[in-house]
């Protein structure tokens, strides 16, 4: 089972490129299966990070902000 910091590391790293908006789905797909969790659980976390701040809407794709 992936830990939450190898589920934010995987998020980070997929969104310093920039995810346009409609590829956060297929995104958080991939990321599920690499890490062998359900995508509804990482769709949770990127939204949870967008509503924090942590990824940011630039130019109609969303990019890691960081903390």
């Amino acid at each position: 089972m992936a830990t939450p910091s190898q589920l934010r590391t995987e998020i980070e790293s997929a969104f310093k490129k920039g995810v346009s908006k409609e590829d956060v789905d297929k995104v958080a797909q991939q990321i599920a299966n690499k890490l062998g969790k359900k995508p509804a659980v990482v769709k949770a976390l990127i939204t949870r990070y967008v509503n924090k701040g942590m990824i940011k809407e630039q130019g109609g794709k969303y990019v890691w902000a960081g903390q």
